[in-house]
């Protein structure tokens, strides 16, 4: 949580106070039926134009100044099975948002694994990391049916297959997350994706390219620069050590798969990653 959001949630609880202790006041003076008869009243107006102000302020603090309530992914990628999945999970589930079924995951168990982690998880989000490029509608429908919340499809893919992705995750109050792996002008497409409606787009270094020591904080800036509507993802080789560099881009969801699945212990360092995403 950022500091502004802090402060937001200070000056709420301030006005909640007062009004509890306002309306138990005029309660035991037998008043209070004053107040419903005349909601017009100057005290009525002038916690109505409190409240006002403050949501206000709200929205001024995160729609101008980019007060951003970063979220944690834990991809899964390497799991013999489901149950290790959900072991993995159990372990980490206080300090993640999103539990991301990878791509080689769903390959293996199919997308069993992402309804039976949705059903042991019911208060995290659960991601399908398909890689959709072709039949998307179709393929985000059955996604859904399996109870993903988030499907992921290719960037690279027709504009046609990405409209048709969205427009079928919206029927369905799900998300599509956009992923810019082997994109290669990343700023034209993400502009060109966040106005077919893509909730989020995701600057992601594949394995190969982590190996040559690439890195995905390059490609997150110029998707920022150009995004207006979507919201931003970082993917790719996002450990302890390069996690800080993320968190200052102010991303929406930062993405981390084996700097936690294959920590020593993986608890601590998803409570480690945690606390500095938190910090902002």
């Amino acid at each position: 949580m950022c500091l502004e959001e802090k402060k937001i949630r200070e000056i709420m609880q301030s006005i909640l106070i007062f009004l509890f202790f306002f309306s138990s006041r005029y309660l035991c003076k037998g008043l209070s039926r004053e107040l419903h008869a005349n909601p017009e009243s100057l005290i009525y107006k002038n916690v109505r134009f409190t409240l006002i102000y403050v949501n206000n302020y709200r929205k001024n603090i995160f729609f101008q100044k980019g007060c951003i309530e970063l979220k944690l992914q834990l991809a899964i990628d390497l799991v013999k099975d489901i149950s290790e999945a959900i072991e993995l999970v159990e372990e980490v589930k206080e300090y993640i948002d999103v539990v991301e079924l990878g791509t080689p995951v769903i390959n293996r168990e199919g997308l069993q694994v992402v309804k039976e982690v949705k059903e042991a998880f019911p208060d995290l989000q659960v991601l399908a990391d398909e890689k959709l490029i072709d039949a998307t509608d179709f393929e985000v429908g059955q996604a859904v049916d399996y109870k993903a919340d988030i499907i992921t499809v290719l960037g690279v893919s027709e504009d046609a297959s990405i409209k048709g992705a969205v427009e079928e995750a919206k029927k369905h109050g799900k998300e599509i997350l956009v992923d810019m792996i082997a994109v290669r002008d990343v700023e034209t497409r993400a502009k060109e994706l966040d106005e077919m409606g893509a909730d989020y787009i995701c600057v992601h270094t594949g394995y190969d390219l982590q190996a040559q020591g690439k890195s995905p904080f390059e490609d997150l800036k110029k998707v920022k620069k150009v995004v207006k509507k979507s919201k931003t993802a970082i993917a790719g080789g996002i450990k302890l050590e390069t996690l800080k560099d993320a968190v200052e881009q102010k991303p929406d969801l930062i993405i981390v798969g084996g700097g936690i699945a294959s920590a020593d212990n993986p608890k601590e360092a998803a409570r480690k990653i945690s606390e500095i995403i938190k910090q902002g």
